[in-house]
């Protein structure tokens, strides 16, 4: 998982329909400026928040104590399922005042079911 992060930021991306894989670069590639830093904790709380520091680690096929080591300190702790999670203070509005609507039916390897956690967004209703 940590190479395809990696891929990405450095420019590159498959070639479709090769086998084995083929990297190329990416068309109209435009390097990030000096000095910016991609903090992939923090887009993996924004993107599948609120998470714990091993779901993150298992994610990104990092150790835990790395990633804890790493870990950012503008979180806030909430409970989910009964099990402390942390998520970054400036979601915690938008996830308090989310309301469902409806019902979206996603498809096989849409993002949301790569997290660890997959059991919070689809239960497992057999158990």
């Amino acid at each position: 998982m940590t190479f395809r992060l990696a891929a990405v930021r450095a420019g590159l991306e498959l070639r479709p329909g090769t086998s084995p894989p083929v990297l190329q670069r990416i068309a109209r590639f435009t390097k990030a400026a000096p000095g910016h830093r991609f903090d992939l904790i923090r887009a993996y709380l924004r993107l599948f928040g609120p998470a714990t520091p091993k779901q993150v680690a298992e994610y990104l096929d990092a150790p835990l104590k790395e990633v804890t080591a790493r870990w950012p300190e503008d979180v806030v702790e909430v409970t989910v399922d009964g099990e402390a999670r942390s998520l970054l203070a400036t979601d915690e509005k938008a996830l308090a005042s989310a309301h469902a609507k409806g019902t979206r039916l996603l498809g096989p390897f849409d993002l949301f079911l790569q997290a660890r956690d997959r059991a919070t967004l689809v239960p497992d209703l057999a158990n």
